[in-house]
């Protein structure tokens, strides 16, 4: 079993990364009004494209492929005697 500390700063790590992502997700939300200042001209397209594809992504695998699997997918039945 590991030392306490350790454990305790791992675990510290892990959420501060979760905590960073979640906010750069929130700043390339953000970036969509800003995009008409100088200098950030990229970001409101680039934020539009970037939200577009986790949009889209996620309905993929949420909708689209479940269905197709259940549509034309060979599933094994097992045969119990």
């Amino acid at each position: 079993m590991g030392h306490p500390i350790s454990s305790a700063r791992s675990v510290r790590a892990i959420d501060a990364g979760i905590n960073d992502g979640h906010c750069d997700g929130a700043r390339v939300a953000a970036a969509g009004p800003r995009s008409g200042q100088p200098g950030k001209e990229i970001e409101g397209p680039m934020a539009i494209v970037i939200l577009g594809g986790l949009i889209t992504s996620t309905a993929l695998n949420l909708v689209v492929l479940p269905t197709l699997a259940l549509r034309f997918g060979r599933f094994a039945t097992s045969e119990q005697d």
